[in-house]
């Protein structure tokens, strides 16, 4: 199921439902039943923030271990390379969906129209470097610039390059992206691992 959604075109069922998830409580898609964190966060959906399967992690990095800390999950967010002492992260496992809220330094630059980030903001949410969503968006048509020579693409372009990775690890999600206003993006990923 491919199904990217942002602030810009939800429907307003969702994204009444989706405003009001946080990192302790998930709203399920029948809107009826509030689900609460799970203590640490599974091996899976540490996979899928490090964009590498559960059997890659546990081969070289994990081990056995099948559940982690949120807060050593945050930090390892917060240190990599794209922004580092640029951004926070506040990270949230629940039964059926994983919760992501990146807060950005006012250092890194706003786009006017929400629909469109920066690329740095891209970098970090896809993990990848700077170079490469310049050369993506350019090879697909989806990089602007404003006034000051500040590089921006789509919200809808990161969900799906988001989507396409988590699908070539055979996960189906559905994804919605939220900006909130200056220096804070909320992800919210309903998955399916079957």
């Amino acid at each position: 199921m491919k199904k990217i959604i942002y602030k810009g075109t939800i429907e307003e069922s969702d994204y009444n439902r989706v405003k009001d998830i946080d990192s302790e409580n998930y709203i399920t898609p029948d809107g009826k039943t509030v689900m609460p964190k799970l203590t640490q966060m599974p091996l899976r959906d540490l996979a899928i923030l490090s964009f590498t399967s559960e059997n890659e992690l546990k081969k070289y990095y994990t081990g056995n271990e099948e559940y982690f800390s949120y807060s050593v999950v945050e930090l390892m967010l917060d240190t990599r390379i794209q922004t580092s002492n640029l951004s926070r992260h506040k990270v949230s496992s629940f039964e059926d969906a994983l919760y992501l809220l990146y807060t950005y330094s006012e250092e890194i630059p706003q786009a006017d129209d929400p629909k469109y980030l920066s690329i740095l903001i891209a970098a970090d949410i896809l993990n990848v470097e700077e170079e490469d969503i310049i050369e993506e968006a350019r090879r697909d048509n989806k990089l602007y610039s404003d006034e000051d020579k500040n590089l921006f693409v789509p919200v809808r372009w990161i969900g799906d390059w988001y989507n396409d990775a988590l699908a070539t690890l055979g996960i189906s999600s559905v994804i919605y992206i939220q900006t909130r206003g200056t220096g804070k993006v909320k992800i919210l990923i309903e998955r399916d691992l079957e």
